[in-house]
């Protein structure tokens, strides 16, 4: 049986072959030949079913994890038993990891069987460890986030589940992720640079008599790639609070790593401005649409119903798909849309709950509400509204955890250093719409 990072590696090959006949065909000024066609074909279908068993692997996958790491009670009756695999991973821990590094004393048990799958995780993608390593089975699974522990593919499923609810800290609060909540795609397990092939030309049909020529119809294709870009934070921790055993410690260490790495994916799904290592982001993308009306002003203009339909339209009438259409905005916006009426003498406002003109809502802070245009400075918010499956997010290996306990020695804190490689590709521009200068009261 194939291995997940076999059948990805073949279902590479089979995008990089397609690719290489159109760069040829491109190459020479000339459409596919009859052969080429049919060998495109074949590549595009092999592609399809590789990724159907890529799918099915990973659910097969996740599902084991979700199991080895909460385990899997029946309601009413008996805990089934567990491997000891499954036994290890539940009694896996960050914290003791990190005090491993500290003390400079070596790994042992569960946590040195989980690094060396790490590092062997990390040498297959080129990658150096300087630290421990915590594989991509055990996060990348997820959406590395600990802010929607409702569902199992989320990264709740890393969370320590034994913790009692009087042990709780409360977190800061937080920003929402919301890639994987507005239904990104997500792709993990990447091996070295990945090729993606669109279709910008469709084919477009005519009518002909019962004798006659069809008219041609020429498909275009446009290709981008996706090479892994390092990501890392830093946290600072005393020296005390890794000594504690409580096992809210161990639950708020995982959650500070997952949330720092997995906040820079989802601004830079934004907002990146394509510079200094960072993706390009859907508000500074060249192929996304602004929707610029005058109704919004030199200077900016607040949001009306009518702008909200303008934006709407101008995205469907691009036939989208729609698999997973929804708006995206700030607090600034949110608050500002519910207070603000359909129309003049209205008692309905223009949103009210979760939904805006038929398609969900999502807020989160990480739009930006600090955006420039005429006189107006670091006032005006974006929103966007699009289909998220047109969104990709890519992720190679699992993350790389380094503390050091020195810089910091003399105040007794412990500089705590996450990283781990990511990507972000808005798979189609199209797909996407947006505003960057609504003033908001």
């Amino acid at each position: 049986m194939k291995t997940l990072r076999e059948v990805q590696e073949e279902r590479n090959q089979k995008v990089a072959d397609a690719q290489a006949l159109l760069d040829k065909a491109k190459s020479e000024k000339r459409e596919l030949s009859d052969d080429e066609q049919k060998q495109f074909d074949a590549l595009l279908e092999e592609k399809a079913a590789l990724e159907k068993q890529i799918e099915n692997k990973r659910k097969q996958e996740d599902f084991a994890a979700q199991r080895a790491m909460t385990g899997n009670f029946n309601v009413g009756g008996e805990a089934p038993k567990e491997s000891k695999d499954e036994k290890n991973l539940r009694n896996y821990s960050v914290l003791k990891m990190i005090r491993s590094q500290v003390d400079q004393k070596p790994l042992d048990g569960v946590e040195k069987e989980v690094h060396e799958e790490g590092v062997k995780e990390a040498k297959e993608l080129g990658q150096e460890i300087r630290g421990f390593a915590i594989p991509s089975r055990l996060i990348s699974k997820r959406d590395n986030s600990v802010t929607m522990p409702t569902q199992p593919e989320d990264g709740a499923a890393v969370v320590s589940k034994d913790v009692r609810d009087d042990l709780s800290i409360l977190d800061m609060l937080r920003n929402a992720l919301v890639t994987r909540q507005l239904g990104c795609t997500y792709l993990n397990d990447l091996v070295g640079n990945v090729a993606f092939t669109r279709l910008t030309q469709r084919p477009v049909a005519s009518w002909k008599p019962e004798v006659g020529a069809l008219d041609k119809s020429n498909v275009k294709f446009a290709a981008d790639e996706l090479s892994p870009k390092r990501l890392g934070t830093y946290t600072i921790q005393s020296l005390q609070f890794i000594r504690q055993t409580a096992p809210s410690v161990e639950r708020q260490i995982r959650e500070e790593i997952a949330y720092a790495i997995s906040e820079g994916v989802d601004i830079a799904a934004i907002s990146g401005t394509g510079t200094n290592n960072q993706p390009t982001g859907i508000l500074n993308h060249t192929g996304v649409a602004s929707i610029n009306v005058s109704g919004l002003g030199t200077n900016g203009g607040p949001l009306t119903r009518a702008n909200i339909i303008t934006l709407r339209t101008a995205l469907l009438k691009r036939n989208i798909r729609g698999r997973r259409l929804a708006w995206l905005l700030n607090a600034a916006t949110q608050g500002s849309l519910a207070n603000t009426p359909i129309a003049t003498g209205s008692d309905k406002f223009i949103l009210e709950g979760d939904n805006l003109l038929g398609y969900p809502v999502v807020m989160s802070n990480m739009v930006p509400s600090d955006l420039d245009k005429g006189s107006a400075s670091d006032s005006l918010s974006a929103m966007i509204f699009g289909d998220w499956s047109e969104l990709y997010i890519a992720q190679w290996g699992g993350i790389d955890i380094l503390t050091d306990p020195y810089t910091l020695a003399v105040d007794g804190q412990v500089k705590i250093v996450a990283q781990g490689f990511f990507n972000v590709l808005v798979h189609r521009p199209e797909a996407f719409a947006y505003y960057k200068d609504i003033v908001t009261t």
